[in-house]
């Protein structure tokens, strides 16, 4: 026999209340006195809460984007970057940057083919025939 759900559509209204301060889905889960799993199985089952929560996911966002930005203007006191910047690379995803793997099934770290080196600098083109004259050496 299936419990009964605590899922109230007025919850709806919290989750965007609470998110946009900031919080992350797991501190609004316990906030909403539910454990994370029944807040994902909710996320599922009910479109008015997914599409709570995407708003609420957004906004959040939005909160630790202006705190950065206040921060980083000097309107903060005591405002750690550091801390900041760990907190969107593990709540939004952010990178230092992106891993180019350019080898070629072959190994070697010739172009495939159709590659289009028409944007890369003068300087970048020079690094890639000296050091594909240098493995032709060898």
């Amino acid at each position: 026999m299936a419990r009964p759900t605590k899922y109230k559509t007025e919850m709806c209204a919290e989750v965007v209340s609470f998110m946009r301060k900031g919080y992350s889905k797991s501190v609004v889960s316990a906030k909403l006195g539910i454990c994370p799993d029944t807040f994902s199985v909710w996320q599922k089952d009910n479109a008015e809460f997914s599409a709570a929560v995407k708003e609420g996911e957004l906004l959040s966002q939005l909160f630790w984007e202006k705190a950065g930005i206040d921060g980083m203007m000097g309107e903060i006191t005591g405002f750690n970057a550091t801390t900041w910047i760990f907190n969107m690379k593990n709540r939004h995803g952010w990178r230092d940057k992106v891993e180019i793997d350019n080898t070629s099934s072959d190994g070697s770290m010739s172009p495939a083919k159709g590659f289009d080196a028409s944007r890369l600098s003068i300087g970048a083109l020079e690094e890639i025939l000296l050091a594909s004259s240098d493995t032709e050496s060898n």
